[in-house]
């Protein structure tokens, strides 16, 4: 069930439906999925002996780099824009730890990798589209201009 709502969340990071479709317009999706994601993970964690999250150094190396990315927003002196990049950036470090915890096969992995593509593929389809006048929602993506 975790692996569903991690490509849940993927999708919802990657191509955005919020963004678009006025059903669900400004409604916090990914938070919700995220949060959904994130609780259901730390459940499935206390089961485990070992608790320990950060077992690799790639793991503190990727808390650090978001700690940098936001801690390098401080200079502007904007408090706003440094919480906006906190929370932008920690849904990347959610699904990088998510990834690592939960993927545990071949298969899963194959999968995760081509719903990533699949997901930039669709938005970089939509921003040409976009760029050339064409709104295949029909939902106001020329007015918005979500992808520059």
């Amino acid at each position: 069930m975790l692996f569903v709502g991690l490509l849940i969340f993927i999708i919802l990071t990657f191509v955005r439906p919020q963004d678009f479709f006025p059903a669900v317009i400004r409604l916090p999706l990914v938070s919700i999925v995220m949060g959904t994601v994130g609780v259901g993970w730390i459940l499935s964690r206390s089961n485990y002996k070992n608790k320990k999250l950060i077992k690799a150094p790639q793991n503190s190396l990727m808390i650090l780099f978001w700690i940098i990315i936001v801690l390098s927003t401080l200079s502007v002196k904007w408090l706003t824009f440094t919480f906006n990049t906190f929370i932008d950036w920690g849904k990347y470090v959610l699904i990088y730890f998510l990834i690592i915890n939960i993927v545990n096969s071949k298969d899963k992995l194959k999968i995760i990798i081509w719903t990533i593509v699949l997901c930039m593929g669709t938005t970089a389809i939509m921003g040409i589209l976009q760029y050339y006048g064409n709104d295949i929602t029909g939902m106001g993506m020329l007015e918005q201009g979500r992808i520059r």
